[in-house]
């Protein structure tokens, strides 16, 4: 095995140079880097950061003692209790549904709340501001306010980063940017594979290491019929 370091495939390398250099096929596991954004008054402040940014290395973060995380799924989940490990004395999710709607799985709910990770349910986030989080609520029960916060941390999804389908046309991807593949993981470019968050979107470990199995069989198939 050969590890290259310090190489942007797509941007310094493309797929048509490894297949140029004899590589027989390719893989693609980038996963789903670059975050959604909500859109809403106050997201460029400096106290609001992206969840996956902030999981890259939370020892530089300096969030405070009270944190907000917009959005509940095992992202969210994550970087809750990444906070508290962190310092943060009152860590609070904000979610616009209930509990029962949390896409997060149950696993990672009951940690959360272990952690001691709070819940504010039916509130939709509309503005944040150097105080906290503006909401409107989403139940009949749940009137308009704010939630004070020192940091606000945005947890609601990823998109795959472009560099490589950008540069090689054949790889189609659907709406969201995830590229298309069979369930071997065969994408509409011959030769190149890929699975994990990068197909189906931002999912557990153990289903992207699952798939990846099933497309590790394919490519050693394809390889043997060159």
């Amino acid at each position: 095995m050969t590890i290259r370091p310090n190489i942007t495939v797509g941007k310094n390398i493309t797929i048509a140079d490894l297949f140029r250099d004899d590589f027989k096929a390719v893989f693609i596991g980038t996963g789903v880097w670059s975050p959604k954004k909500l859109g809403i008054k106050g997201e460029s402040l400096g106290h609001v950061h992206f969840a996956i940014d902030y999981l890259k290395n939370p020892s530089v973060y300096r969030l405070g003692h009270k944190v907000v995380v917009l959005g509940a799924g095992n992202v969210a989940m994550d970087v809750a209790r990444t906070a508290v490990r962190h310092g943060a004395r009152d860590v609070i999710i904000m979610y616009r549904k209930g509990m029962e709607d949390i896409p997060a799985s149950n696993h990672e709910v009951e940690c959360a709340k272990i952690d001691g990770v709070k819940f504010e349910l039916y509130k939709q986030p509309v503005e944040i501001n150097e105080q906290g989080v503006i909401y409107q609520g989403t139940n009949e029960s749940v009137e308009a306010g704010m939630l004070e916060a020192d940091s606000v941390l945005i947890a609601i999804s990823q998109n795959p980063k472009d560099n490589i389908v950008q540069t090689a046309k054949q790889i189609e991807v659907d709406g969201k940017g995830l590229v298309i593949t069979d369930e071997s993981g065969r994408t509409t470019m011959q030769g190149v594979f890929a699975s994990g968050d990068v197909v189906t979107g931002a999912r557990t470990v153990v289903e992207a290491v699952a798939f990846s199995k099933r497309v590790a069989v394919a490519i050693e198939e394809y390889v043997a019929t060159l």
